[in-house]
């Protein structure tokens, strides 16, 4: 008996649905704009000499005289970094605005499109980097292997009563490293960071000025020369870039810190932009560049907007989404690091912390592992997602704490923050610390309840059973201009078939409502992104098929309309598409394309297309 396969729509959009191919038959469906060349280009954002990367979903804007710092990352017309408006243009060095010189690149790049982007000299009596930052040296990376999803802590505002530091311990004031070598060689111990984060007063917090954007200081802030704030050098040296390189499919460009001699740091970040995605790859080396070993982590600090619309200094539709730990050592869930653990602003539920921010100073803290964290407004249904690799079993800086969000007094500035940390590490003379975060961008509804490399997740894969079809619902964002497709799975996980697949953009949220003929033996469906070139990216979310009666059998009819065959002309809106088998496993690190599935037999009378027995 040949085994029936058909897809319908419900009370969903519609779902234009295209045949499998390859080259330029992948675009098929799918914008030009938001699939063409990424590339980079020397450019000014609010009156800071920048580096932009671009590939028509983000452009994004990295300020090497401001620290290295990511200052924009923008979005279907929005801007979803806060920069401080009050600092445009200005250095720590140029308090007037006066902008840093640009001088000819000392670095070399291979091949690209892009034009050239110089290393950064400083002006107004800055300070020079010490030495010059190493050349790229190796070939552009095509990542596509998914990570493990990612910890970290939020900088207070000057001012008032966010003049006070985050520290560990009781001193506001700490020797640097290099003064202290019991301190930097001591090995890794459960007692180096158990303490929990509490607030104390710094002198030096009235002299820092928040500029905003995206940030990697080092961790644990015990290990600083003072509690507040962060070691200039790192946090807002001027940075050298390379010349970015670019194939269209790839572009990224590198910056070096200048050497933190007394700390014994000194900082790489990497940031990598890919066609047809919003994931913006920041690959950050901190280098025990001392005489003696460190011990150290790094933290991805990042604030956003605390309303999108114009005219709102503040808003509840914005609000951040924290993953709490099911066993966590706080009886909350969360670490309350400032203001009331019952903040209004606080809805914890389901092993999530909702921030709804009110304007209200406020400070949490997770020990999740999950890896991610997210940032949304719900008016606008846009979110952004920050997600890193996190192990279970390892030491995290701070008390322990992997993740936190920050939301700030808006009568000062109007954000909220969301940080990451890594692991700690104690590094030798000479070797390096690797944490790598991805920011990814997508319209979906709020609330957020799961993210990966992928997209976000609104709603969760629903997958029920009625009789021998499954109703399949979600909501969902993606971070890929490309395709989504539902694949079953048996008991012991072997892959049975997948669904044609159907266009995705990171600009629409995905409402999924379907109904399928169920594969014999299926019991787990999967949602699965590819890219525009039909690789696929990662699972977006997963549901076991559950037994349901249905409540109104007529509600299930299917309308026997005509089927395209897989590899023909696009299904009319309305009209159920065919299924493809799934196929062959890829090797252990190995990407593969889904390739053109097999021609459909006829169609049946019903409008059903047979694939198999």
């Amino acid at each position: 008996m040949k085994l029936q396969w058909r897809l319908v729509l419900l009370a969903a959009p519609l779902l234009v649905m295209v045949g499998c191919g390859g080259n330029d038959e992948d675009k098929e469906g799918l914008s030009e704009e938001e699939t063409r060349a990424a590339a980079a280009v020397r450019g000014v954002y609010h009156d800071w000499e920048s580096v932009e990367l671009n590939n028509g979903l983000v452009k994004v804007a990295v300020v090497p005289a401001l620290g290295g710092r990511t200052m924009g990352y923008e979005f279907n017309g929005q801007a979803l970094l806060y920069a401080n408006p009050t600092l445009y243009g200005r250095t720590p060095g140029s308090p007037t605005g006066n902008r840093a010189a640009w001088v000819p690149a000392t670095g070399s790049a291979s091949g690209g499109t892009a034009e050239p982007v110089a290393s950064v000299q400083p002006t107004d009596g800055e300070a020079s980097p010490t030495e010059q930052a190493p050349k790229l040296d190796a070939p552009v990376e095509r990542d596509t292997t998914p990570d493990v999803p990612g910890g970290g802590l939020a900088e207070p505002p000057a001012g008032g009563a966010a003049n006070q530091a985050l520290a560990v311990g009781a001193s506001d004031a700490r020797p640097a490293m290099g003064e202290s070598e019991e301190v930097a060689s001591a090995p890794l111990s459960p007692s180096l960071e158990t303490e929990p984060l509490r607030y104390i007063p710094s002198p030096t917090t009235e002299d820092y000025r928040n500029y905003g954007g995206q940030a990697v200081w080092p961790a644990p802030r015990s290990h600083w020369p003072v509690a507040w704030p962060p070691p200039a050098t790192l946090d807002l040296g001027v940075y050298e870039a390379e010349t970015p390189r670019s194939d269209g499919d790839l572009v990224e460009v590198s910056l070096a810190s200048p050497k933190d001699e007394a700390l014994g740091l000194q900082l790489r970040r990497t940031l990598s932009l890919t066609r047809g995605s919003t994931l913006l790859r920041i690959a950050s080396v901190l280098t025990n560049v001392g005489e003696a070993p460190r011990v150290w982590a790094l933290t991805d600090v990042s604030q956003h907007p605390g309303a999108l619309a114009a005219g709102e200094t503040f808003t509840k539709d914005v609000q951040l989404f924290l993953p709490l730990a099911g066993t966590s050592r706080h009886h909350l869930g969360y670490a309350a690091l400032l203001g009331s653990p019952t903040s209004p602003q606080y809805a914890p539920a389901d092993g999530l912390l909702r921030v709804e921010y009110q304007g209200a100073e406020a400070m949490a803290g997770s020990d999740d592992h999950r890896g991610w964290i997210a940032y949304g407004d719900r008016r606008h249904e846009l979110v952004v997602a920050k997600l890193a690799a996190l192990e279970p079993t390892a030491t995290y800086p701070d008390g322990g704490l992997t993740s936190a969000v920050y939301t700030s007094p808006a009568e000062k500035e109007s954000y909220v923050q969301m940080s990451l940390s890594s692991p700690l590490a104690q590094l030798a003379p000479g070797e390096p610390l690797s944490f790598t975060v991805y920011y990814g961008a997508a319209a979906c509804p709020l609330p957020i309840v799961a993210a990966s490399r992928a997209g976000v997740v609104s709603t969760p894969l629903q997958a029920e059973k009625l009789g021998d079809s499954v109703q399949l619902r979600g909501v969902f964002g993606t971070f890929h201009t490309g395709h989504a497709q539902v694949a079953f799975f048996d008991q012991q996980g072997a892959l049975l078939a997948r669904t044609e697949p159907v266009p995705v953009s990171p600009l629409q949220p995905y409402r999924l409502d379907t109904i399928s003929v169920l594969p014999d033996g299926a019991v787990r469906a999967a949602l699965l992104i590819t890219n525009y070139r039909r690789v696929d990216i990662a699972e977006l979310s997963d549901a076991p098929i559950k037994d349901l009666e249905p409540d109104k059998p007529e509600d299930l009819a299917i309308e026997p309309r005509p089927i395209t065959a897989a590899g023909g002309a696009p299904a009319e809106p309305g009209t159920a598409p065919t299924a493809t088998p799934m196929p062959a496993a890829a090797e252990p690190g190995e990407v593969k394309p889904t390739g053109r599935p097999p021609a459909a037999e006829p169609a049946k009378a019903d409008g059903g297309a047979s694939i198999g027995s």
